[in-house]
């Protein structure tokens, strides 16, 4: 199932804060997206 946001007996309600869900890279407020994987990277500049 490729889907944004799922909804069961309910709508438009989630905790952005969630560890999971999203799609793809989206992961808005998600450990999985790229935001959330940013505290896990270092940047390296070369010369």
């Amino acid at each position: 199932l490729r889907a944004g946001v799922i909804w069961a007996n309910t709508f438009n309600k989630f905790d952005p804060t969630s560890p999971f869900g999203g799609y793809k890279e989206s992961g808005w407020g998600r450990e999985g997206g790229r935001h959330g994987l940013s505290a896990y990277l270092k940047g390296v500049g070369h010369e």
